[in-house]
């Protein structure tokens, strides 16, 4: 895989290049000091995935992300935890604390070897999923879905507009999901983590919803989200 490092702190992208380099998984490593860089690298050049800081000077990572569009898998590592939510709402595969500790940092990795595998096995264009409600077929863009609520032996698919009632289970229907879309937040919720506006307590608030976080995987389910 080819890697793009993008901070403004040279000591960083050191530190980061041999993170790249002791896990092994990278056959390029380039480092580039701003997200001004990046984009100005990516008219041209390819990656496989971007480590990318978030306060940079005149362009910051969030603002990459939020205006380009198709680009390669970026995972976020900055100090600064406030940003998290916003970064899965893009789409972003990770988001770490720096300073990263390398487990954390090859279990991302991970992550895009798992995402990349997933686009060549379903193609990268997939965007939807076809729930059957009755004898019907009925196709829901990832977007849409807000959470999941398992309901004995059924699911219940929540859209802004509509509830789908479904003869499946959350373990199912969360293997045919992208995982950097869906997370199980509680043994019977399943959320789109780019759809959450506001978490609190055991709780948290998908468009105008109320969808519960367990408290037994809470650590491990904010983990995720990139929040300690």
């Amino acid at each position: 895989m080819k890697v793009l490092i993008v901070d403004d702190d040279a000591i960083q992208r050191t530190l980061l290049h041999k993170l790249c380099d002791n896990s092994g998984k990278f056959n390029e490593v380039i480092e580039l000091e701003s997200a001004l860089d990046l984009i100005k690298f990516l008219q041209d050049g390819q990656a496989d995935v971007i480590l990318l800081d978030i306060h940079m000077p005149n362009f910051s990572g969030i603002d990459f992300i939020k205006s380009i569009k198709d680009r390669p898998h970026v995972i976020f590592i900055t100090g600064d935890k406030d940003f998290a939510l916003e970064a899965f709402e893009y789409d972003a595969l990770d988001y770490l604390i720096k300073p990263v500790e390398f487990p954390r940092f090859l279990k991302a990795i991970e992550k895009v070897s798992s995402r990349m595998q997933q686009d060549k096995a379903t193609g990268s264009d997939k965007d939807f999923i076809f729930i059957k409600v009755d004898s019907r077929l009925i196709k829901l863009n990832y977007e849409d879905i807000l959470y999941i609520e398992a309901k004995g032996d059924y699911i219940s698919v929540v859209t802004a507009s509509k509830k789908y009632i479904v003869h499946s289970t959350l373990k199912k229907i969360l293997a045919e999901l992208p995982p950097t879309m869906f997370l199980q937040s509680h043994r019977s919720y399943i959320a789109n983590i780019t759809r959450i506006k506001d978490i609190e307590d055991n709780t948290m608030i998908i468009e105008d919803f109320v969808v519960p976080i367990g408290r037994s995987g809470k650590k491990e389910f904010l983990s995720k989200l990139g929040l300690k």
